[in-house]
């Protein structure tokens, strides 16, 4: 007889950071809170995956996509632009041209400019 289980996948997408001096020079991650993380760790079962190719960073709409069982012939060929447009109810015909963008707080340093904040604040 099958019993039937429920569960959850948490794919925490973009944990990789850098320190940063507002955090005393600890990652978000080493600064953050993790309790509730630390819990779900203790009992449930986790693992690393490399959805693509072991080894080999995936963006967040190819990772995603492969995990739900998207082919990786098809996955790699993922554009963030359409995967937006289809978001939002945007309607798209072949030939449309769809494209993703951010908005970023910058401030000039040396000739170039440094990124304060790559999400400028995350504008509504």
């Amino acid at each position: 007889m099958s019993q039937n289980r429920k569960g959850a996948i948490i794919v925490i997408d973009g944990l990789g950071d850098r320190p940063a001096q507002v955090l005393d020079g600890l990652t978000p991650l080493e600064a953050a809170d993790t309790q509730v993380f630390d819990k779900l760790a203790s009992d449930g079962i986790c693992g690393l995956v490399d959805p693509f190719v072991p080894g080999m960073p995936v963006s967040t709409h190819t990772g995603t996509s492969l995990l739900k069982g998207l082919a990786p012939k098809d996955a790699y060929k993922l554009s963030r632009g359409p995967i937006e447009a289809i978001g939002i109810d945007l309607p798209i015909q072949p030939g449309d041209l769809t494209m993703r963008g951010n908005f970023a707080t910058l401030e000039p340093a040396n000739g170039w400019f440094k990124v304060l904040d790559r999400r400028a604040g995350r504008i509504s």
